[in-house]
């Protein structure tokens, strides 16, 4: 829907979460990556799942249409191990699900991951291994090249002057722009 509001006008670029994959980059005028993010599974802090082998006939919940679902799909050795895979409508849900038993894990972004955990400290944790590695960037009009490039001249300058690091850990803990 986001791709869609771009193409008619309702908003002027796609800035949330939005991973770099070569069908966006045919569709969109994509900024460089501003930020480096991680699939990653989520369980329960007390629970024996470490590994993702672990999973292995359990139920694992992610967003529909998400990258964390794409990742998913994309290494079928870990996909076909798993009992169920249950497509939820977003990452909150999915997370709550988790809470209530309904799931054991959660397949989701790590930034995403990590920023609930600290609004739910010592409820969950993430497992060392991921699924896969992406870049997040920003997508405009095609047409749109010269708000591109104010875009990243201003990111620029917040990474010159400490901005970006600054608020990236304030959100997150640390500094995790790239």
């Amino acid at each position: 829907a986001k791709e869609q509001e771009l193409a008619t006008g309702s908003i002027d670029c796609i800035w949330n979460g939005l991973s770099y994959s070569e069908k966006r980059a045919e569709d969109m005028l994509l900024s460089p990556s501003y930020m480096t993010n991680r699939q990653v599974v989520v369980v329960l802090a007390d629970s024996n799942i470490n590994t993702l082998a672990d999973l292995a006939g359990k139920k694992l919940a992610l967003q529909s249409g998400s990258t964390a679902s794409e990742a998913v799909e994309a290494n079928t050795d870990f996909s076909s191990s798993l009992g169920e895979i249950i497509k939820i409508d977003n990452n909150v849900k999915a997370m709550m699900d988790l809470e209530v038993g309904g799931s054991d894990a959660v397949a989701m972004d790590e930034v995403v991951a990590r920023y609930y955990m600290t609004k739910n400290e010592g409820k969950f944790k993430v497992l060392d291994e991921t699924l896969s590695d992406e870049l997040y960037v920003i997508g405009f009009r095609k047409s749109d090249q010269k708000l591109c490039d104010d875009v990243v001249n201003c990111l620029k300058e917040m990474q010159a002057d400490g901005k970006l690091a600054e608020i990236s850990t304030l959100w997150f803990d640390s500094d995790i722009t790239s």
